[in-house]
């Protein structure tokens, strides 16, 4: 059996980023794969305006909840005051615009406006 992980697995193997990882073994019952995944909060420009960024925690993209209340069209996050506030579930929290925001994983936002670009 052949499985191929885009991210290098805790068994000593390692791949430059944005190559593939080959693991070639005869999988039985019970046998693992770990995978660590360098998580580190980080500000992702957009390729047409750096001032845009969107915030990501290793390969999770965090987005900021507005509930029912529309958001505006492109808040400007304050940075510095992005910070960790629970680990389970996954949460942060910012100043942007005249608020504090939430962000959590965009796969896990949903039934609200959110934003997921901000002006920096």
């Amino acid at each position: 059996m052949r499985v191929l992980f885009t991210w290098a697995a805790s068994a000593g193997w390692t791949t430059a980023p944005g190559n593939w990882l080959v693991i070639e073994h005869d999988w039985r019952p019970g046998d693992r794969v770990d995978v660590s995944l360098p998580m580190t909060l980080a500000l992702k420009p957009t390729p047409d305006d750096p001032a845009v960024q969107a915030a990501t925690y290793g390969p999770v993209v965090l987005s900021g909840g507005y509930g029912a209340l529309a958001a505006m069209p492109m808040p400007r996050l304050s940075t510095g005051s992005l910070a960790l506030t629970s680990q389970q579930p996954l949460t942060f929290q910012a100043r942007a615009g005249e608020a504090t925001v939430a962000l959590i994983p965009l796969a896990r936002m949903h039934h609200q406006h959110y934003n997921v670009y901000w002006r920096t």
